[in-house]
């Protein structure tokens, strides 16, 4: 008995984090098609430069993508990036939205942690945003 309460909480150990913990949605409402990349610290993924990649996905001009954070993950990015507009920097832009104070902000650090699992969160990626040069 003791044995089988040992290897059922090891694996709900080694389950827990595979579970979904918080999703975060991207609704791209401007005129440009755009790749999301979603990155969080304990996300191990790489694409293209960016590290600590979760998913990422293209988004075509008014539609949008989401993806389910999971459990474990901490200070959650999420960035847009137009491969098709040069920056002063590099042949593309990005703005970067971080998480703090209930919801992603474009550009904003500091980056926290969502408090709690269940939470549903949604960036709205527009012409004014897509305007906009940031710096990275």
């Amino acid at each position: 008995m003791k044995k089988s309460l040992l290897t059922l909480g090891a694996l709900l150990a080694l389950t827990a984090p595979a579970a979904a913990c918080y999703t975060a949605n991207v609704e791209n409402k401007s005129d440009y098609d755009v790749i999301v990349v979603w990155s969080a610290a304990g996300c191990g993924g790489v694409y293209d430069w960016y590290l600590e990649v979760c998913h990422h996905t293209e988004v075509k001009s008014g539609d949008k993508a989401s993806y389910n954070y999971k459990w474990g993950t901490t200070a959650p990015v999420i960035t847009v990036r137009d491969p098709h507009k040069k920056s002063e920097k590099a042949d593309w832009s990005q703005w970067e939205y971080y998480y703090h104070g209930g919801k992603f902000h474009l550009n904003d650090k500091p980056k926290n942690s969502p408090p709690h699992c269940g939470e549903h969160y949604t960036v709205t990626f527009d012409n004014a945003a897509h305007a906009k040069d940031i710096e990275y």
